[in-house]
């Protein structure tokens, strides 16, 4: 993060030190918008956690998806803790491998987009994935509180195993948890079937302490502003105007050039699978002496095939250099590591990183896969060609860093383009 942190993140800094000393796990919720630092607060977090702890295991950050959680250095919640896409949750026969007994400090980013089933999952995980001798340690705290629900659920499976297992134990097994969430953003997509599980009541809501962060950090003051409006669902006059500014089919040809390389996001998500496979191989072919490196992500072995001069995102934040999204250029390459020039004129900055590398090539994302990158340059597909009107363009829009950052088009590509 380059600017100092404001009151509110600090307030969110001081509790975790709270934390630290306290003989109480602490829960908090952290409520606030795109560019508003939450990824920079989780990594500062983790990275204070895993100093006073001493270990890289004693910190699990997750996140719903695969974006999200790289951005983060995390994990999805799935491939962390062995949840099912579907319920209802399963009881594992050997929790030891998911290694929660090192675990002291939980952070869950993009909890908004996760369904209630699935955060309660993670509790059950924590309540009865460790050894016996860390739930006594921990199982010590008041009654965890019975969540309501309608008559009609009564045969909840999720509930009835929370209400089930260690019934005088604390929230997630005594860990502290800190929650993050942009509450304007995109909720759980919709579930695939009906299951009572999905209509359960997320634990997190009932977390004693939430600070909400209204400060943004995007690069003018006209765009925070108008992103303001947006969230709220106001559009103004002078929003329509930058809008139709912004199209791709207003620029002139050679504006219209500079967004050749720009990944898009496509705003909406009811049909966004649908374009997940013209999206995802969405990029430039390799260029002569192209060389493949292995990427950094805790989801799997993948690769990256880069060359001199190959446009690159950064998919995890630099601490003190940039945050996840940013864009940049292939300056050199090497064995195990490539040089990478980061902006341009007095703000130019070339990084050199090492395998694996936190980065991809420019390409498409439907809004879910989007969620944790903010780009210099982005192109936002719209639906229909207007501003504002529903949660899904704020989600998508707030990608951007400013005005400059971003174009719009109302052109969606088909499975055979």
């Amino acid at each position: 993060m380059d600017f100092p942190w404001n009151l509110e993140q600090r307030a969110v800094l001081e509790l975790f030190e709270v934390s630290k000393a306290g003989t109480k796990p602490m829960y908090c919720r952290v409520d606030g918008p795109a560019a508003s630092g939450k990824s920079a607060l989780i990594q500062e977090i983790a990275a204070r956690a895993r100093a006073y702890y001493g270990s890289a295991e004693s910190v699990m950050v997750v996140a719903p998806t695969h974006t999200a959680a790289d951005a983060v250095g995390g994990r999805t919640m799935h491939s962390a803790l062995w949840l099912p896409f579907e319920p209802p949750l399963d009881t594992l026969e050997d929790p030891l491998p998911l290694g929660l007994d090192a675990v002291r400090l939980l952070i869950i980013d993009n909890a908004n987009q996760a369904h209630p089933w699935v955060l309660n999952g993670i509790d059950t995980r924590f309540r009865v994935g460790c050894s016996s001798s860390e739930r006594r340690r921990v199982y010590s705290g008041p009654r965890f509180p019975r969540l309501r629900r309608p008559a009609a659920f009564a045969n909840d499976t999720m509930l009835l195993m929370l209400q089930a297992h260690d019934g005088d134990g604390q929230w997630f097994g005594g860990r502290s948890t800190f929650v993050f969430e942009d509450g304007a953003s995109l909720d759980p997509p919709p579930p695939q079937s009906f299951h009572p599980d999905y209509w359960t009541v997320a634990i997190t809501k009932s977390f004693p302490t939430r600070i909400t962060l209204r400060t943004t950090y995007f690069n003018d003051a006209s765009f925070g502003a108008a992103m303001a409006r947006l969230e709220r669902g106001v559009v103004s006059p002078e929003d329509r105007a930058r809008f139709e500014d912004r199209c791709l089919l207003n620029m002139e040809p050679a504006q219209r050039a500079r967004w050749a390389d720009a990944p898009r996001v496509y705003a909406g998500n009811v049909d966004a699978d649908m374009f997940t496979d013209v999206y995802s191989n969405d990029h430039p072919p390799p260029a002569v002496g192209a060389r493949s490196y292995s990427r950094a992500s805790r989801q799997g072995p993948s690769n990256v095939t880069l060359w001199p001069g190959a446009p690159v995102i950064l998919t995890t934040a630099v601490p003190g250099v940039a945050e996840a999204g940013t864009q940049g250029v292939v300056s050199s390459l090497a064995d195990q590591s490539v040089g990478v020039q980061l902006g341009a004129g007095e703000d130019l900055v070339t990084i050199t990183l090492t395998e694996p590398l936190p980065l991809a090539a420019p390409q498409g994302y439907t809004l879910p896969r989007a969620m944790g990158l903010r780009f210099d340059k982005v192109i936002v597909v719209l639906p229909e060609r207007r501003w504002g009107g529903d949660r899904f363009q704020y989600a998508a829009v707030s990608r951007a860093k400013g005005w400059e950052s971003i174009a719009f088009s109302d052109i969606v590509p088909s499975m055979e383009d």
